[in-house]
């Protein structure tokens, strides 16, 4: 994951060079107000953590280039299905974190679950 500083900034990147996903503290800033504002709305909020089973012992047998293939599928797999017309009514949030991923939601009709059903491409 690439949160060190890029030469001549004082600030890590803002998206993962990987997966072009947010980075860990880009994302954890943006959770937190997304959390705030549920509170204070007092909407659904949803955190959806993605974990890739056996993504070390990818790495270890077939290469760390396989293991970032690996995460490089799943952020595409998150963009694609949240690029649905289907999610359009709720806000989110995409980061990694420890090599894997999450995903913030903010919608009041609680759907954290159905939205995790379909990146694991179960629709239903």
């Amino acid at each position: 994951m690439s949160d060190t500083l890029l030469p001549g900034t004082v600030q890590p990147p803002s998206f993962d060079a990987l997966t072009l996903a947010l980075t860990r503290p880009a994302f954890l800033a943006l959770l937190a107000e997304q959390a705030q504002l549920a509170a204070r709305s007092g909407n659904v909020f949803s955190l959806l953590l993605l974990d890739v089973d056996h993504l070390q012992n990818i790495n270890d047998c077939h290469g760390v280039a396989a293991g970032d293939g690996v995460l490089v599928g799943l952020a595409d797999r998150c963009r694609q299905v949240i690029a649905e017309p289907a999610w359009h009514r709720s806000e989110y949030s995409f980061g990694r974190y420890d090599g894997g991923a999450r995903i913030g939601n903010q919608a009041g009709d609680g759907a954290g679950h159905a939205l995790a059903e379909n990146i694991r491409g179960k629709h239903g």
